[in-house]
């Protein structure tokens, strides 16, 4: 908890922050990229670019990934009951059934990755729908439109190897919503847009994506994404 406005206090997830300097740190920022442009300064060749060795200097090419089993009617990862399908909703089918039936067979997870790298994308942005410690009905089975179990990620990162780089997205259901995790006043208001925008990511020079390990628990992928998503 740190002082703010007064006598009004900040709560933050993310650790404690001054508010006054995050903002004077954004507008000196602001300036020296404003006065950058005036003075004709071309950005950095590896701005917004991949830092991960073996992908340094490439240009970002991804693609939003639910993984796991179609919703068919099995069951690959031990819920109670099997989740509901879906498949009588889609309107267009994939050429191949291999794309939807990822847990069937390793063979088939490697096919869908080789199939995106021949696409020409370096990076999977894997939906995500809760820790492992949750519930199916909790987390991902009644919300996600495949099987996207966090086994399911495991069986991505075992797949993926070295050859494709993943980038976990953390996903809102209708029992939970991301923005309720970001700091608020203690009379729950938002702060002010100003005041929202000081940690955003001015000056970010390049992205390093994580690749692999386990999902859910201290040290998971999930929060190691977070942290890994750093100018470098």
């Amino acid at each position: 908890m740190i002082q703010a406005r007064g006598n009004r206090r900040f709560t933050s997830v993310f650790g404690k922050l001054s508010l006054r300097m995050s903002i004077a740190t954004a507008a000196l920022l602001l300036s020296l990229i404003f006065a950058a442009r005036a003075g004709g300064a071309a950005p950095h060749p590896s701005w917004g670019r991949l830092a991960n060795p073996g992908f340094e200097g490439r240009r970002i090419r991804t693609t939003l990934f639910f993984s796991g089993q179609a919703k068919d009617g099995t069951n690959p990862y031990g819920c109670p009951s099997a989740p509901p399908a879906n498949m009588f909703l889609y309107t267009v089918s994939p050429s191949d059934a291999r794309h939807l039936r990822w847990s069937d067979a390793r063979a088939n997870r490697e096919f869908a990755l080789k199939s995106m790298i021949e696409a020409g994308i370096n990076v999977v942005s894997m939906s995500t729908w809760g820790e492992a410690f949750l519930s199916c009905d909790e987390s991902w089975a009644l919300w996600a439109p495949m099987q996207t179990s966090p086994a399911s990620h495991d069986d991505l990162f075992a797949a993926a190897g070295t050859s494709i780089l993943t980038m976990p997205f953390i996903e809102s259901r209708a029992n939970w919503t991301f923005y309720n995790e970001f700091p608020r006043w203690t009379d729950g208001s938002l702060p002010e847009p100003s005041a929202r925008s000081s940690n955003s990511s001015f000056g970010i020079s390049r992205m390093r994506v994580i690749r692999s390990g386990p999902i859910g628990g201290p040290g998971s992928t999930t929060q190691r994404g977070v942290r890994d998503m750093r100018s470098c």
